[in-house]
């Protein structure tokens, strides 16, 4: 069933150019945004040079967070794009007309960005390799697999970032308004809620479990590994969640958004 599902979401968008594009962008972004990295200045210490962000196991970080960007903007696109475009084709009725269940249609747009979501990985993985056996002078086993959790927190923010916008796509279903919520919650309006409100009001860490500061905390900005040596005076407790924080949030979170993508999906007139 699996495999008929997927068959299906495929013959869908196998020849639509948008989702060709986002795609190929992303691949391409992926694969060599990080070479710009050459172009950079000498930073002074603590800072790393230049040539470290392609070393083991720094790797993992810097093209985890350039990932953390492109699954933000490209792949959560995606997610939004191929459930709205569902409704303004009625390809949801035809669906159930044609025998699908709704609990089917769920499973397929599921499997579908379970599959972007590791194959996009598999790229970061890959990536993360070919850049560091190139660069890393001194190549150990210990090195190399230093930071093998960056992949699966890797996983898990494709997922978080696609369960999100999935979920806007079926509740506003119109592309325009889903993006438009998506973009301005995670840039504007959850970090308002975030320092203006809730840290203004508590000055605790507990602003940091919003879901999508979770998320983002899963492949957080590299130059914030120095803030020790940066420390910043008004803050009373560290700028990002704890590893096993980020992913134990970010899993709740993404099982929210599941759950109520699927019961809008099971009572909604489709």
């Amino acid at each position: 069933m699996i495999r008929y599902l997927l068959t299906l979401e495929w013959l869908k968008y196998r020849n639509n150019g948008l989702v060709k594009v986002l795609l190929l962008f992303f691949v391409i972004s992926q694969s060599f945004l990080l070479l710009t990295g050459k172009k950079f200045p000498e930073l002074p210490p603590p800072l790393p040079a230049p040539s470290a962000i392609f070393e083991f196991p720094s790797v993992y970080v810097y093209q985890g967070y350039i990932g953390n960007w492109l699954a933000f903007i490209l792949l959560g696109f995606l997610a939004i794009y191929m459930t709205s475009s569902e409704f303004s084709s009625k390809t949801f009725r035809q669906n159930l007309i044609t025998g699908l269940s709704r609990s089917q249609m769920f499973q397929a747009k599921l499997y579908t960005i379970l599959m972007i979501s590791t194959v996009a990985t598999l790229l970061y993985w890959i990536s993360c390799l070919a850049y560091g056996l190139i660069h890393t002078p001194d190549i150990t086993i210990d090195l190399i697999t230093e930071r093998w959790e960056w992949v699966l927190r890797y996983w898990l923010m494709c997922l978080g970032y696609m369960s999100f916008a999935w979920m806007l796509a079926v509740v506003f279903r119109r592309s325009a308004l889903a993006t438009i919520f998506y973009l301005t919650y995670v840039l504007f309006l959850e970090p308002i809620l975030r320092w203006a409100v809730h840290y203004q009001l508590f000055n605790h860490r507990s602003m940091l479990f919003y879901p999508m500061n979770a998320i983002e905390d899963l492949e957080p900005n590299p130059f914030f590994e120095y803030a020790d040596a940066i420390q910043q005076k008004d803050m009373p407790f560290p700028l990002f969640l704890q590893p096993w924080e980020a992913v134990l949030t970010s899993s709740i979170y993404i099982v929210i958004f599941l759950f109520i993508t699927y019961r809008v999906i099971r009572r909604a007139d489709l």
